[in-house]
């Protein structure tokens, strides 16, 4: 005798063959190849993050994967970017990054290129041509090419990658932090005080645990030299213009300068451990 499925199993199978393990995420296709290291990507996330220079309502930056990614996991974070690469760091996983006007007209594209497997990577900006299909608050689509190969010192480099994903906003939402970031502002400005003084052994104190232990045990001279290296990607004074907070994790949005003297803006990771609010990451404009 044939059994024949229920109908509520017929359909409990139609859902698992024809809804994606996310559906938030997006599709990527094409390649980027440096010297002998080609990478091709199958998955895109898309992620509108706020502009702390106040030029704009936001910026969206897109991540191309080999792997899989959990776009709607990684929106969840207030550095999804960084969320979704972590997801298949044990992979050795490519990618590639760049970011978008939110919405409107796309004139230049600024990102790069990394491989785990070899280690190596790529900045790229103004090189190919941009084919963008759609580019609003609700999704991104498009293609950005290089017709032939381009000469980088003894190699040559060559990309083709098309992207089509929804915009997950999720990281621009949280309770609200006033201006100057209250007690998450003031751990901040903690940091800030350390850094400027070239202080090491208070900056290790005042980062995360994941970040102190990226630090060098390095004392005197040597530490001192480290804290200058590392001002280059820092603000040296700054203003919190605000932010968001989720439970045990929050975003500052700062304007300053940076040690150069040259204004800058962007935005600060804080994870809150052992009831104290600590740096987790400082996404500023690099002046390299």
């Amino acid at each position: 005798m044939t059994r024949r499925p229920s109908p509520l199993a017929l359909a409990a199978l139609t859902v698992a063959f024809t809804t994606p393990a996310w559906a938030a995420s997006g599709t990527a296709k094409g390649y980027f190849r440096l010297h002998q290291t080609r990478s091709t990507f199958t998955s895109a996330c898309a992620f509108r993050v706020p502009d702390p220079s106040g030029d704009a309502a936001g910026v969206t930056h897109v991540v191309l994967s080999d792997k899989p990614l959990d776009c709607e996991a990684a929106d969840r974070t207030f550095d999804p970017v960084e969320a979704a690469k972590a997801q298949v760091k044990a992979q050795k996983p490519a990618f590639v990054t760049f970011t978008l006007p939110t919405a409107g007209k796309v004139e230049r594209i600024e990102g790069g290129w990394e491989s785990t497997a070899p280690e190596d990577g790529f900045s790229f900006g103004g090189q190919g041509t941009i084919a963008i299909a759609v580019n609003t608050e609700a999704r991104v689509q498009g293609r950005y090419f290089m017709a032939a190969p381009s000469d980088f010192f003894d190699k040559t480099f060559q990309f083709d990658f098309s992207w089509d994903a929804p915009v997950l906003a999720g990281s621009t939402s949280g309770t609200p932090l006033p201006a100057g970031g209250g007690a998450v502002g003031a751990a901040y400005q903690k940091y800030l005080t350390a850094m400027g003084r070239g202080d090491l052994a208070a900056l290790r104190v005042l980062v995360t645990s994941e970040r102190a232990a990226e630090l060098p045990d390095v004392k005197g001279r040597d530490a001192k030299k480290f804290v200058e290296l590392i001002q280059l990607f820092e603000l040296k004074t700054a203003t919190v213009q605000g932010g968001a907070q989720r439970d045990d994790a929050a975003v500052l949005f700062v304007k300053g300068t940076g040690f150069d003297t040259s204004p800058n803006a962007g935005r600060v990771i804080m994870q809150r451990e052992g009831g104290v609010w600590k740096v987790a990451k400082v996404i500023v404009k690099s002046p390299l």
